[in-house]
Parts: C-alpha cells; structure tokens; sequence
C-alpha cells in the first residue's frame, strides 16, 4: 500500500498542482525562472516539511494572503507536513532531470490565466492575473524504498511568469491545461 502510495506520489509530482519572498528568491527566480520554481515545487513534495515551499510554488502571493488572513494558512501547512510524514520515512525521492521542453504559445498562456483565476475565485480573492510568459517542463523522479528498490516516473508540468508574483507551477502538461482551462 505503501509503495502504491509513493509511485502515485511521485506521479502527482511529476504531473499534478498548484514562489517563495525573500531577496534570495527572487534573485534565483530572475536567473532561473521556470526552471527553479519547478525544482522548488518537487523539493516541497518531497520533505518532511516542504508545505510552505510546495504551496508558494503553486499558489498566487494574494491568495495566501487570504488564506493566512482567514486563518487557513498554518492549518493547511500543519496537515501538509503531516500527510507526507509517514510516506516520506519508506522513500526517498530523487530527482533525475528538470527539462524545458516547449515554450507556451497564447493559448497556453490565456488558459493558464483562468487556472489562476479559478483558484483565485476559490479563495475569494480580488487578483487581476497576467501570465507574461511560461514553459513546459520535463521531469524525472526516482522513488526509491526503503528495501532499495527503485522506479523511475516521468512527466510534465508547467511553469509560468505571473505578473507580480513571479513564476509558478501548473501541475498540468501544456496540452492538459489548453483542454481544462483555455476558452
């Protein structure tokens, strides 16, 4: 069960989802971009207590700013870190590659506005939300147990520039997000 557990894990990473303050970060997003927050979003999902890093990666700066105004953040946080406790002590995750792949045409990028519209509309926010440009990403992960076996998962998501907000992570491969949420 536990194996299943992480092999779905370690698919959610490479595949699923919703970047951090501090001149540090910035200064890695301004040199690294997508690329970085990719591999922020992945060591997130993959600690102990990664919650924090996990949800800047895919979450808008106003909507944890909400989430913290109406209490919601620590409590998010809290069971974040605790789900991921005991599936973390059987596995280790490593990461294999981060690969850009593909550009986002317009399409991509209007539909990757309304996935963040939507999740702004989720958490009552107020966001006026421009994606200023963005990539496919190519990722492998390999999840090995505590036995020693290995596997290795791979798949895509998207990173994006948001004006304002700096670059996040679509856990959706391009062609997913123009089909779920393009117009």
């Amino acid at each position: 069960m536990k194996k299943a557990l992480a092999l779905l894990m370690a698919a959610t990473i490479t595949a699923t989802a919703f970047a951090g303050c501090g001149d540090k970060k910035e200064k890695k997003e301004a040199t690294d971009g997508g690329k970085a927050v990719v591999q922020d979003y992945i060591d997130g999902y993959t600690s102990k207590d990664g919650a924090k890093k996990y949800y800047t990666a895919t979450f808008l700066g106003s909507t944890i700013k909400q989430l913290k105004k109406d209490d919601d953040w620590d409590d998010m946080i809290d069971d974040w870190n605790d789900s991921m406790e005991d599936t973390l002590e059987d596995y280790k995750f490593k990461v294999k590659s981060i690969e850009k792949t593909d550009k986002l045409d317009d399409d991509a990028l209007e539909a990757a506005e309304n996935y963040f519209q939507q999740q702004a509309d989720r958490y009552d926010v107020d966001d006026d939300i421009k994606v200023k440009g963005g990539a496919e990403y190519k990722i492998k992960i390999q999840v090995t147990e505590d036995d020693g076996d290995k596997e290795t998962n791979t798949q895509k998501l998207c990173a994006v520039e948001v004006k304002g907000d700096g670059w996040k992570v679509i856990t959706l491969e391009a062609e997913d997000l123009v089909d779920y949420y393009g117009d």
